[in-house]
């Protein structure tokens, strides 16, 4: 399986696609670069590492380990590296903080702050109408409910399911990953995204959404 298509391959566990997957991003391979012989550029380093995080995070650690002081030898550790670390070492909400409300995240430029806010959040229920304004503005302001302690009405899960051709990939595995917290059937994602995957032109129309359902710990990165 080559191409992109390899990379839904990876995360899905196929024993052929791991162990190529693997392969391209062994510290022997990241250290080629310094001599121009990498097999992947930068970014396709970024993409095995995460695809990888689905089907076989533990040896995604053990290199990471091997390479974690190496960031700055070149950007192909750099890569590996940062994408290990989001998702092994995940923000923690502070819950010392002072709360914030969720319209005014919305009205303060969070994209300022990556759309990130680690206070706790003081609405922690949330509806499809809340929901909605943050995709009115600009969908990837979800990212800002990443790691509350939220719970979100089921039906607000049944909307999405509904519009998943519709929407970013990113912005469907974030709500995926968002409706785990809130008690969601989880088996209830697989039919669609199954049927997404078999319809897709092209792996980045499901790519990282099918992660997100192939492993239920598995966490958005930015």
């Amino acid at each position: 399986m080559e191409g992109h298509w390899r990379l839904p391959a990876i995360a899905a566990g196929l024993p052929e696609a791991v162990e190529k997957g693997l392969e391209a991003v062994a510290p022997q391979e990241l250290a080629k670069a310094v001599r121009s012989e990498v097999t992947l550029g930068p970014s396709k380093v970024y993409e095995h590492t995460l695809a990888l995080t689905v089907s076989v995070p533990d040896a995604v650690m053990k290199i990471y380990q091997e390479v974690k002081d190496l960031k700055d030898v070149n950007p192909w550790y750099e890569y590996f590296i940062y994408v290990a670390e989001r998702y092994f070492f995940r923000p923690v909400v502070d819950d010392t903080a002072e709360p914030w409300r969720w319209y005014d995240f919305l009205e303060s430029n969070p994209f300022d702050k990556g759309c990130m806010d680690l206070r706790p959040i003081e609405n922690a229920t949330l509806t499809l109408a809340d929901l909605m304004k943050a995709m009115e503005i600009d969908p990837y302001l979800l990212r800002g409910l990443q790691y509350q302690d939220i719970h979100i009405e089921a039906s607000v899960f049944d909307y999405f399911l509904d519009k998943l051709t519709d929407i970013d990939p990113y912005v469907a595995a974030l709500m995926v990953e968002l409706s785990r917290r809130s008690g969601f059937d989880q088996n209830l994602w697989i039919d669609p995204v199954s049927e997404l995957y078999r319809q897709a032109a092209h792996a980045d129309e499901v790519i990282p959404l099918i992660y997100a359902v192939l492993n239920r710990k598995w966490s958005v990165t930015a």
